[in-house]
């Protein structure tokens, strides 16, 4: 699978997460349709900010709202700069980041 021309394995191996919120704003059941989506919401060049929405699919109705940051490491664990690193995928980045109004 790839995003924006790179494979998937690679952002989710050298990105690890480095915090997490989530709010729960109403309940849903394993039968029901939710719709997610997940946005840029800010990026630094070397850590990326990704927020989270969900919705009933049904009704349209908010079910769950998050955001969670991440780094970037180079394959023996060392933080790096996408920026300085992998200057296509900052430009990609930078063009999908939608920060909130």
């Amino acid at each position: 699978m790839k995003l924006f021309g790179f494979e998937v394995f690679f952002i989710q191996n050298a990105s690890p997460v480095v915090s997490i919120e989530c709010r729960y704003k109403a309940t849903t059941t394993f039968d029901d349709g939710v719709l997610i989506d997940v946005a840029i919401e800010k990026y630094t060049g070397a850590v990326c900010y990704l927020k989270y929405t969900m919705v009933n699919a049904e009704n349209g109705e908010l079910v769950f709202e998050g955001r969670s940051s991440h780094c970037f490491i180079d394959a023996s664990g060392r933080p790096v700069s996408i920026k300085k690193h992998l200057p296509e995928l900052d430009r990609l980045f930078k063009e999908h980041t939608q920060p909130d109004k």
